[in-house]
């Protein structure tokens, strides 16, 4: 029963993935093809991540709670459309988003910046800047996987820009997979060391990176139950887990 409920869970989120595919612009890369490496701007930014590895991924301290971004979408809200077009790196550097240990949690200028880049891809989106630029480069400034996990995840919550926070988490799931990040190292890298809290929205990010990561094996593993079996292994080592 419990392999059926998976197998159940994991055709969904495959159709799901698809079915988002084609609501998106073909050259940009979108949450069904994330995970697929053809296209000599995939293959640039597979080299870029790579190189990214070495960045801050424990701070000290514990991780806190999601950012308040509902108080910062309401004074930004507008904002980016009063602006010249522009070029979203020649923005990100305007607003000094470049400096390294850039802050991430409750920065009214990442959000400005992440709302400008929603605007412009509506109007030009294109393979010349795309989902993994805006994930490398914040991850570059912040040097810490942490808080770009945190920032996409609050992402999601925020009005009018939920589905770029979607897009740019699968972005980052994907860097993990080239890094061949194993789910189960996933909690460790959010700091979840005393288990796997409820309500927590660090749960929500192990769940979807472990589909993502089983979904991507899947698509090259013959024994297709075996892959399930493992994702099911995964969630529910997760659920026991629970704190």
């Amino acid at each position: 029963m419990r392999l059926h409920f998976v197998l159940l869970w994991l055709a969904v989120v495959t159709f799901a993935l698809r079915a988002e595919a084609s609501a998106t612009i073909q050259s940009a890369p979108d949450a069904a093809d994330l995970l697929l490496f053809g296209a000599d701007k995939d293959g640039e930014f597979t080299k870029r991540a790579l190189r990214t590895d070495g960045a801050k991924n424990e701070e000290k301290g514990g991780f806190p709670g999601i950012s308040k971004f509902t108080g910062l979408f309401s004074k930004t809200r507008g904002s980016p459309l009063k602006l010249e077009p522009m070029d979203p790196r020649k923005f990100f550097n305007e607003l000094r988003l470049g400096e390294a240990g850039l802050k991430l949690d409750d920065n009214p200028a990442v959000l400005e910046w992440l709302k400008y880049v929603d605007m412009h891809w509506a109007k030009h989106k294109s393979n010349k800047f795309i989902d993994g630029d805006v994930y490398l480069m914040l991850l570059q400034s912040s040097r810490s996987e942490v808080d770009v996990a945190k920032l996409f995840q609050s992402l999601k919550r925020g009005p009018g820009i939920a589905k770029l926070g979607e897009d740019l988490q699968q972005t980052q799931f994907r860097s993990w997979i080239i890094k061949e990040m194993h789910p189960d190292s996933i909690p460790g890298l959010l700091r979840l060391r005393n288990g796997i809290p409820t309500n927590d929205p660090r749960t929500e990010i192990v769940d979807k990176y472990a589909m993502a990561f089983f979904w991507r094996m899947s698509a090259r593993d013959k024994n297709k139950e075996s892959t399930i079996a493992k994702l099911d292994a995964v969630l529910k080592a997760n659920r026991n887990s629970v704190g």
